[in-house]
């Protein structure tokens, strides 16, 4: 049986010059095509997609670490403006209050048309009452309601009266 030689490929004439453009950076077949077409190369994208493959740079994965918490340890909350609705006949601003246990991620959702101290309190029951419990430590954002400045320490009163209240303790995120 005779070996029939091989006769190459369209891309050889042009490897040298696509590797040099790779070594300077650029991968893209669509511009390394049109390039190598300008010089003469009569062959399809397939085959220079073949041989760029092996040197295009994979971005790595990124591990992402889940922080847990023990059961009745932690939830986090923050607000959500939903957008305008009528409320009453009136366009109103509507927010979503939103509570997530840490551990189950067991999620409490109410709509309301305030974000006032009062909101934040009366949802927070509810949230409670509907977890049947009070977790130990609850994370804010940067709430108005809840922090004056980015310091756990430096928190509204009327609002640190309601945390001793209901025994969970605050702390920013």
């Amino acid at each position: 049986m005779k070996k029939v030689p091989s006769k190459g490929s369209k891309l050889d004439p042009f490897k040298d010059y696509l590797e040099k453009r790779m070594k300077e950076g650029t991968t893209n077949c669509t511009v390394l095509l049109d390039e190598i077409i300008s010089m003469g190369y009569e062959g399809k994208m397939t085959i220079l997609r073949d041989f760029i493959r092996p040197y295009r740079v994979r971005p790595k994965k990124q591990a992402t670490i889940r922080y847990e918490t023990p059961p009745g340890k932690q939830a986090q909350m923050d607000w959500g403006h939903i957008g305008k609705f009528a409320v009453d006949g009136e366009m109103k601003d509507i927010y979503a209050f939103v509570i997530l246990l840490s551990y189950s991620r067991l999620k409490y959702v109410e709509f309301t048309d305030s974000m006032d101290l009062e909101t934040l309190m009366k949802c927070h029951m509810n949230a409670f009452a509907y977890f049947n419990g009070v977790p130990e430590q609850i994370l804010y954002d940067n709430m108005k309601t809840a922090v004056i400045k980015h310091s756990p320490v430096e928190i509204r009163l009327l609002f640190q009266r309601h945390v001793n209240h209901t025994g969970h303790k605050q702390r920013e995120k």
